[in-house]
């Protein structure tokens, strides 16, 4: 219990292993020793994947929440944090990717490269927010899952060197889980990362 924010998290005894059937396809195509193109198609059938459902309750086991902060909840009530697992659910999509230096560039432009990648995926955790008796089915995407993102680098490499600058972007997603109530929601908005790295060799050694 977290007396200050009248939140409380519990355990699941009831919780099943996360299970999955997974099916991928994929073709790669390579020109040279570092120039290819490839793509896949991926199909993951999830059984019992875990999310973390909040929900206003008293609880006998605890004083009811009266505090300042409020937790979101009528007062005297927690706001509880459970684990379940949702219905039988997929992840499926598309990926691409390829790579390719200018290798018959004259002088120093045949150590330049560049290579990119690209994911769609469609995710469903069906999830029951009624009872065994009276169920409620809703979809919703698995936490942390984009449906689109893509990464564009640029590279250098000889005998000495090796450079990287790399470019990720990802559209929205969920954070951690599901909530029931949808002002609890959380979502993470789309983003971009540029990273670099730099490497020398300084000696053969």
């Amino acid at each position: 219990v977290n007396a200050t924010q009248g939140t409380l998290q519990i355990g699941n005894p009831d919780l099943h292993p996360l299970t999955a059937n997974s099916f991928d396809f994929s073709l790669e195509r390579y020109f040279t020793k570092t120039n290819y193109v490839a793509g896949a198609v991926f199909d993951k059938e999830i059984n019992g994947f875990f999310n973390d459902v909040q929900n206003c309750e008293t609880v006998s086991l605890a004083t009811g929440y009266t505090g300042a902060v409020s937790n979101g909840c009528p007062s005297g009530q927690l706001l509880v944090s459970k684990t379940l697992n949702s219905e039988k659910g997929y992840a499926r999509g598309v990926e691409m990717s390829g790579q390719y230096f200018f290798d018959t560039a004259p002088g120093i432009l045949k150590n330049f490269g560049v290579s990119g990648s690209y994911t769609y995926v469609k995710t469903d955790n069906p999830f029951n927010v009624g009872t065994k008796a009276n169920p409620n089915i809703i979809s919703t995407p698995q936490p942390f899952a984009s449906k689109n993102s893509y990464s564009v680098s640029a590279l250098y490499e000889d005998n000495k060197l090796s450079a990287r600058l790399v470019y990720t972007w990802r559209s929205p997603s969920v954070l951690f889980g599901f909530s029931p109530n949808p002002v609890d929601g959380r979502y993470i908005d789309a983003y971009g990362i540029l990273d670099g790295s730099f490497n020398y060799q300084l000696t053969d050694n």
